[in-house]
């Protein structure tokens, strides 16, 4: 039986398929990067990270402002679209 593991942050069971929802936030990372939309800087407690010019996210863990921001990045999309 596999162990399972916890995330550190949350505590709760970290998800099975956290490889495939890293691949998507990586892609959607390196667009957004390419495309000038995107920056991420430490500010001496936390990474922040601004779409647009606009702060959309922040945590410790470079790879959890980077999960938020892509969902927050989702989440103001289909507004606009709604």
């Amino acid at each position: 039986m596999k162990n399972q593991e916890f995330d550190a942050a949350s505590g709760f069971p970290a998800p099975q398929d956290d490889n495939i929802l890293d691949a998507k936030v990586w892609r959607w990372y390196s667009a957004a990067v390419a495309a000038g939309r995107v920056t991420c800087y430490w500010n001496e407690r936390a990474w922040v990270v601004n779409l647009n010019g606009r702060e959309i996210a922040e945590d410790v863990s470079f790879r959890h402002a980077l999960k938020s921001a892509e969902v927050m990045a989702r989440a103001l999309s289909a507004l606009r679209r709604g």
